[in-house]
């Protein structure tokens, strides 16, 4: 699994808490919370667990369709790094940053 969106709120468990969980076993997972709330320390825990977009509900088609490409463009990042690094590569770069490794 690549992506998860998840709504704030849940009967067993919330979103933050599943993305907590599901970040223990694989901490690649990408996220996006969908929530009726705008309650500061919500926001707050997801930066803190790097949720991609934290969107208010009502959402709108294009805010998600926003959020998805987003999340998808830096899965198709991480992915091409991960894949240069895999084949041998000595110096990858990040961004326009100039780090390199």
């Amino acid at each position: 699994m690549d992506l998860v969106i998840t709504d704030i709120r849940m009967p067993d468990m919330d979103g933050l808490e599943l993305i907590q969980e599901m970040q223990k076993k694989n901490n690649q997972i990408k996220s996006i919370v969908l929530s009726g709330y705008a309650e500061f320390s919500y926001a707050e825990t997801a930066i803190r667990l790097g949720v991609k977009a934290y969107l208010l509900k009502p959402v709108s088609n294009d805010d998600l369709k926003d959020a998805f490409d987003k999340a998808y463009q830096e899965m198709e990042q991480t992915a091409s790094i991960r894949i240069e690094c895999d084949s041998g590569y000595r110096n990858v770069c990040f961004g326009n940053s100039g780090s390199c490794i």
